[in-house]
């Protein structure tokens, strides 16, 4: 459980179960527009240097960090449910999840846009469109970013190749993983991991 609960309790049938099983709650997409937002990328910034960090503490700092972003996280989820009587937004969020859902599960096998159009019950043109106006970005450019934060931990890990760690989030190989690699973060996997384990900001 994400919150300081157990599965089962006041606060996790409170605040967490209604965000998890929720089929109006929009995506939240977190862009550092606003204060609020900006707040919630500090906050994952801050967690990424406990979760790697040898603080005293280190696991109550984590988990604490873990809270604060939960209550931004059903902030907004408070604040942007869909109405119940709009239906149609409702389905669409349904079937965004739906694709979301697909991702998260096959993102380290070969997946092509109709496996993602079959898995939310939509048609291509539809699918694509809502994709981008709601997730600001094409579903590939998702699949492909998703892949890229899924490789980060491996990184941790000396012991793996950069080969098989392209492989292990389904990339075809190290050279291509590479190149979306440094796209998103203005460095090559082979420097990530450098700086990370010596300790540099990254």
């Amino acid at each position: 459980m994400l919150v300081y609960s157990f599965d089962g309790s006041a606060i996790a049938r409170k605040y967490a179960e209604p965000v998890f099983e929720s089929t109006t709650f929009p995506f939240c997409l977190f862009t550092g527009g606003d204060a609020a937002h900006k707040h919630v990328l500090e906050l994952v910034e801050r967690l990424r240097e406990q979760f790697f960090g040898e603080a005293m503490c280190r696991e109550i700092l984590v988990k604490n960090t873990i809270n604060e972003l939960w209550i931004e996280v059903y902030r907004q989820f408070s604040t942007q449910t869909v109405r119940p009587s709009d239906s149609k937004s409702a389905a669409q969020i349904q079937r965004l999840k739906n694709a979301l859902n697909f991702i998260y599960e096959h993102y380290n096998e070969p997946i092509t846009l109709d496996q993602m159009v079959a898995a939310c019950y939509a048609n291509k043109r539809e699918f694509c469109r809502l994709f981008k106006a709601t997730l600001h970005q094409t579903p590939f450019d998702f699949l492909l970013h998703y892949r890229i934060q899924q490789s980060l931990p491996l990184l941790c890990r000396p012991e793996l190749t950069i080969t098989e760690i392209a492989t292990t989030v389904g990339f075809s190989g190290a050279s291509y993983y590479s190149e979306v690699f440094r796209q998103y973060t203005s460095c090559s996997p082979a420097e990530y991991r450098k700086r990370i384990l010596s300790g540099t900001q990254i």
